[in-house]
């Protein structure tokens, strides 16, 4: 009972963290595909 006290309030801080760093690792992720894709197309083009 009273880790659980203790523990939400900080879970909820931590919560928009959370989602930043799932926002931020999603975005990684599709900047990394476009620049691969983008490279890809280059390497095409250049051939």
């Amino acid at each position: 009972m009273l880790s659980s006290l203790i523990l939400a309030p900080s879970l909820a801080a931590a919560k928009p963290k959370i989602s930043v760093l799932i926002a931020a690792s999603s975005a990684l992720e599709v900047w990394t595909a476009l620049t691969a894709f983008v490279s890809a197309a280059l390497s095409f083009v250049s051939q």
